[in-house]
């Protein structure tokens, strides 16, 4: 995956493949995301893109047009 900062990336874990999640790439390797009150509890975090649970279930990931960006830094 070519993924740069603030990309958006997409899982699925439903039959349907509706999209059931959503992370944001960051550029060391690692993603930010939300997990879910009812399965995880309330929080933000940082994983591993390749070693989330989510990886497997990975659908797609979307690059924000820059001019959408604008004021958007990553640390």
């Amino acid at each position: 995956m070519n993924l740069h900062d603030g990309d958006l990336l997409f899982f699925s874990s439903q039959k349907n493949g509706g999209i059931d999640h959503v992370g944001m790439a960051l550029s060391d390797g690692r993603m930010i995301d939300s997990s879910g009150v009812k399965t995880y509890g309330l929080g933000v975090g940082l994983s591993s893109r390749l070693g989330s649970p989510r990886a497997k279930t990975y659908v797609k990931a979307m690059r924000l047009r820059p001019e959408a960006r604008r004021g958007f830094k990553c640390l």
